[in-house]
C-alpha cells in the first residue's frame, strides 16, 4: 500500500531519459563498468514501469482494493481513486518526467532522484474545482447506477469495489485532463526514491 501511495505521487508518464543524469556510488558498491550500464538500463526500465499510467493503475487495484477488502475504508478508497485520476489528467497533457540521480547505495539498493514537470493544478480556482467535481460525481453516477452516496451500502463485493474505482479515476482523468490542458503554468517537482534488487529485478521498496 506505501509503495502504491508513494507512486501516485509522481502523478505523471515517463516520457524517456535522453537526458544524461549523474551517478553516485557508495563504497560497498563493487559493479564494474559494464555492470553500471546494465543496472542503469534496467532502472531505467523499472521507473518508467512502475511509474507508468498504466503501472500506476495496476498498483492502484491491487493495493487500493486489497485495502478496502481487509479494512472497509472509503475514505482511503476515494483517495486513493481521486490520486489516481490526478495521475491520468497529468499524463493526459503531456506532463514529463527525466531521472536526476542515481545514487547507489549498495548493489542491490539505490535511490532514483525524478524531476518531473507537471501542469500546475493549483491554479485552478474553487469554482473551477467544484464544477469539475460535480461534473465527475453526474458522470460516475450514470455508469455505476447509483449515488455516491450510496457507496457505502452498494460497494459489497471487491467486483464492485474495482468498478466503482475504476469508473470515478478514469472519468476524473478525463474531465481533469481537459481542464488542465487550458493550464499554461506548469510546475517543477523533485522526488527521490529507493529502489532495492529482488529476484533479479530493481522495484520501488516497501
Amino acid at each position: 500500500m506505501k509503495r502504491f501511495l508513494i507512486l501516485l505521487t509522481i502523478l505523471i508518464t515517463i516520457q524517456g531519459f535522453s537526458v544524461q543524469y549523474t551517478i553516485i556510488k557508495s563504497p560497498l558498491v563493487t559493479y564494474s563498468k559494464e555492470t553500471f550500464r546494465k543496472e542503469n538500463a534496467e532502472l531505467e526500465k523499472s521507473v518508467t514501469e512502475f511509474s507508468s499510467t498504466e503501472g500506476i493503475k495496476k498498483m492502484a487495484k491491487l493495493y487500493s482494493l486489497e485495502h478496502f477488502k481487509r479494512t472497509g475504508d472509503l475514505v482511503f478508497f476515494y483517495n486513493s481513486a481521486v490520486a489516481l485520476g490526478n495521475s491520468i489528467a497529468q499524463s493526459n497533457v503531456e506532463s514529463s518526467i527525466k531521472i536526476e540521480k542515481i545514487e547507489y547505495i549498495s548493489n542491490t539498493k539505490a535511490k532514483v532522484t525524478l524531476k518531473s514537470k507537471i501542469k500546475d493544478i493549483s491554479l485552478l480556482s474553487e469554482k473551477e474545482i467544484e464544477t469539475i467535481r460535480n461534473t465527475v460525481e453526474q458522470k460516475v453516477e450514470k455508469k455505476i447506477g447509483y449515488s455516491l452516496e450510496q457507496w457505502k451500502n452498494k460497494i459489497t463485493s471487491q467486483k464492485e469495489a474495482e468498478k466503482v474505482f475504476s469508473a470515478y479515476s478514469e472519468i476524473l482523468g478525463e474531465v481533469l485532463g481537459n481542464k488542465l490542458k487550458t493550464v499554461k503554468q506548469t510546475k517543477i517537482q523533485i522526488k527521490s526514491y529507493t529502489f532495492e534488487k529482488i529476484d533479479g529485478k530493481w522495484r520501488i521498496a516497501n
